[in-house]
């Protein structure tokens, strides 16, 4: 089933079912307080979407599609690889190894929860494991951080290409300002400036 929405007077689409393939958080949220979205009949009205415990799930902001307006994408089901060395921190990683394994796992979107352990409001993590075609979110700090880690050691700091060590900073930072760590230990090398973080609204009523 699609999900559909009005923009600037014109009906684009967003999704199908939870996954809202079109639609990053932060362009998304941009367009409702600007006063720019209005319910499209026979789909939920604008506010729902972006309310937190909902189980939609946002295309995450890749940095190089910021250009674009809401609802344009070029790729709908896009994921951004990163190399995973330590498969242990994988949810779908094979139990009791203890042999370190390269794999590649694919960045593909966020979802907006109040987390099971302190309640706090997140856009978690989601990543697609392209072996399996299945999807998995990072919740609590700890694997997020060492996800991090991961993804700076491996895609950045041991990239050549200057361009992508630039993207996959981004790609970090946009990571953490999800979680909103105040405090990390992680170190992106030779930051840049960036774009402004995406505001996650606090101020949205938890579902029962």
């Amino acid at each position: 089933m699609g999900e559909y929405i009005k923009y600037k007077n014109k009906v684009i689409k967003l999704g199908t079912c939870e996954s809202l393939y079109y639609a990053s958080y932060p362009k998304y949220v941009q367009a409702l307080e600007s006063g720019q979205l209005k319910q499209e009949p026979g789909n939920l009205p604008p506010e729902k979407y972006a309310e937190a415990d909902m189980g939609f799930l946002f295309r995450f902001p890749f940095p190089d599609e910021d250009h674009l307006k809401l609802g344009e994408v070029e790729d709908y089901r896009r994921g951004v690889p990163i190399i995973v060395n330590d498969i242990n921190m994988l949810k779908n990683a094979p139990s009791q190894t203890e042999v370190s394994h390269t794999r590649h796992i694919e960045l593909t979107q966020q979802k907006l929860i109040h987390r099971q352990s302190d309640d706090r409001l997140c856009l978690v993590l989601v990543y697609r494991d392209p072996y399996l075609g299945s999807s998995f979110r990072v919740e609590n700090d700890a694997d997020v951080k060492q996800m991090l880690k991961q993804l700076i050691r491996n895609n950045i700091v041991m990239e050549t290409d200057s361009l992508k060590k630039v993207f996959y900073r981004q790609i970090a930072r946009r990571i953490i300002d999800g979680y909103q760590l105040k405090k990390h230990s992680l170190r992106i090398i030779h930051s840049q400036k960036d774009v402004p973080k995406p505001r996650i609204s606090t101020s949205r009523k938890k579902l029962n």
